[in-house]
């Protein structure tokens, strides 16, 4: 997991932009309508990316936050991630990347998964530059094409 070089902090709208890749190869398309305007394509997908701040007690130490990625049409591609920063005077965010950390199942982690776990191992900085976001994807799946 260290072969590339370590990234000390890395944006939010970076972060959606390897995520919204990640959801372009993976989707699944088994329920998206096929459109045929300039070739058999599949429809758009919606994604979002929302920063939930959790309501913090005034006499804690620490800023906890929820970094929410959400496929409209493919909930397996969903994905939350925990923040949390110390309150005085940090302004980037740790990142926590629940997931089973049993050596075994590394093959079955998609790409996306590795990646975040190598921003936790890392150490790798959460810059917040957008708290809300929303694209559409176009999967990278292409249908056959039938015509009735």
């Amino acid at each position: 997991m260290i072969t590339e070089e370590r990234k000390k902090s890395i944006k939010t709208s970076e972060l959606f932009e390897e995520w919204k890749k990640h959801v372009e190869k993976e989707v699944d398309t088994s329920e998206l309508e096929v459109e045929y305007d300039d070739g058999p394509s599949y429809e758009l997908v919606e994604v979002t990316l929302t920063v939930e701040e959790d309501e913090s007690r005034r006499w804690s130490s620490f800023e906890y936050a929820t970094l929410v990625f959400e496929c409209e049409k493919d909930e397996k591609m969903n994905f939350i991630l925990k923040l949390y920063k110390y309150s005085k005077g940090d302004k980037e965010w740790n990142i926590t990347f629940d997931t089973a950390m049993d050596i075994k199942s590394l093959r079955y982690l998609n790409e996306f998964e590795i990646f975040l776990m190598k921003l936790e191992q890392f150490g790798t900085k959460l810059e917040m530059d957008i708290t809300d976001d929303s694209d559409e994807i176009t999967p990278n799946a292409e249908p056959e094409a039938s015509f009735s």
